[in-house]
């Protein structure tokens, strides 16, 4: 075990001990604090797949997914696997072909996520928003302002709630709802 490991469980243990002592909004701010210190882990986990990917070290060791890597990895099931990956794919800085470094694409989620305001639920439904139908008839700048909106708001909405909130932003940005079809119209035979 390193001593950074042995360092931060003794920091977690002692967290542990705050919960159960002390009055009550003492012990309340220890398991948020417990809450923060999780989120955090998420993030820094989040951070190394990017990394992974990045350095094409999933794709060498044969995994054509990096949700497989990580499921075999960590020991998750596909769906928390997924949930990483995908926050990976959204909150971390993109590096291009020839090395130029590219801002998250969602930079706003990021920062929460990173300061520990929001969960990897909160992102996963942010995600889920901006990659609605009704969202992709916005234009950038109405995705840029609907994706800072719900990272400030995500330290008071459970996901589930984000996701619902999200949804009405986007919806009241795209006021004209999808583009009519104007394919041909169906043929009626008499009965």
């Amino acid at each position: 075990m390193s001593e950074n490991l042995q360092t931060t469980l003794a920091g977690v243990e002692q967290l542990q001990v705050d919960t159960l002592v002390g009055t009550f909004e003492e012990r309340c701010s220890a398991t948020r604090e417990l809450e923060v210190l999780g989120r955090r882990l998420d993030f820094a986990r989040v951070y190394a797949i990017s990394a992974f990917v990045r350095e094409g070290g999933f794709h060498a060791r044969g995994y054509k997914s990096p949700i497989h890597a990580i499921r075999d990895l960590w020991n998750l099931d596909h769906i928390d696997a997924k949930r990483y990956v995908t926050a990976a794919e959204h909150i971390c800085p993109q590096i291009t072909l020839d090395g130029q470094v590219l801002a998250p694409r969602l930079p706003a989620t990021a920062a929460g996520f990173e300061a520990g305001a929001m969960s990897l639920c909160h992102v996963e439904k942010i995600v889920q928003v901006l990659g609605s139908k009704e969202a992709g008839r916005l234009t950038p700048a109405d995705c840029a302002y609907v994706e800072a909106q719900l990272a400030e708001q995500a330290p008071v909405f459970d996901p589930q709630s984000l996701y619902a909130l999200g949804m009405r932003a986007v919806r009241s940005f795209d006021q004209d709802g999808p583009e009519p079809d104007d394919g041909p119209e169906p043929v009626i035979f008499p009965v």
